[in-house]
């Protein structure tokens, strides 16, 4: 696993999330985005004691998924979410979360070289096992192609 941290591809991977990181914080401006979490704690705080009933809340809801999905008076016949920052934004979203998942994956799994050596190992043992249990001699595996591919030679069984 450490072998693959020092790859160039890792190094690019962990700096382009890093570009998608910085650019959604800076295009969503942290201003808006805790002005916006301070209104849904007072909408939170408001509900729990009592001065806005569930029915308002959920009046008030209702409003803000229409504005954001259907075209209507109050968003000007352009529902929110079709806005073109809107959509940059959901698309530079959609980007690094795939950036980060393909960098995850990339870090966490083996790689095809390697995962080929834990295949054919682990199937050499499994038919070593299973000629065993038959009462048929153990194969060996059999390196002499050189640069990583292998052969199994083993004797024919007769039946």
């Amino acid at each position: 696993m450490k072998k693959d941290r020092q790859k160039p591809g890792f190094l690019r991977a962990v700096f382009v999330a890093a570009q998608f990181a910085v650019t959604i914080v800076v295009w969503l401006k942290p201003g808006r985005l805790i002005k916006f979490m301070r209104g849904q704690r007072r909408e939170i705080r408001e509900l729990k004691q009592g001065d806005e009933d569930v029915k308002r809340f959920l009046s008030d809801s209702g409003i803000l998924l229409k504005n954001l999905f259907i075209p209507n008076v109050a968003n000007d016949h352009k529902p929110t979410i079709l806005h073109p920052r809107t959509l940059t934004t959901f698309a530079a979203i959609a980007i690094a979360v795939k950036v980060l998942v393909t960098s995850f994956l990339f870090v966490t799994y083996p790689s095809p070289a390697e995962l080929s050596a834990i295949v054919s190992s682990t199937m050499v043992k499994l038919i070593n096992e299973s000629r065993i249990e038959s009462g048929a001699e153990p194969v060996v595996e059999d390196i002499s192609l050189g640069t990583g591919v292998s052969t199994i030679t083993c004797t024919p069984v007769k039946i």
